[in-house]
């Protein structure tokens, strides 16, 4: 399956703005961003905590939805679906 990742602040500045990333069937979220930090090092220590959980300073949505709504690191990925990461947000 093919997945769209788009990746905003420093994930851009690690990964480049967008990527095309193919994936075996049933691949899940927590696939995904195994096979990008093995493409691009740096971002493991952004995206992970040294206990292999997603770090709070990512977030990682689905088609638009927090996959912290769905099943973590384990929401089914589909394809043609797209994944944003990005870092928390706050405003005033």
């Amino acid at each position: 399956m093919r997945v769209k990742v788009r990746a905003f602040a420093q994930y851009a500045e690690t990964m480049g703005r967008e990527q095309m990333a193919d994936l075996p069937a049933k691949a899940t979220a927590g696939d995904l961003l195994h096979v990008l930090a093995g493409t691009f090092p740096a971002l493991a220590n952004l995206l992970f905590t040294p206990s292999g959980e997603l770090a709070d300073t990512a977030i990682v949505m689905r088609n638009r939805r927090n996959i912290e709504s769905e099943k973590g690191l384990s929401t089914e990925l589909a394809d043609g679906d797209e994944v944003a990461i990005f870092p928390p947000v706050a405003g005033g």
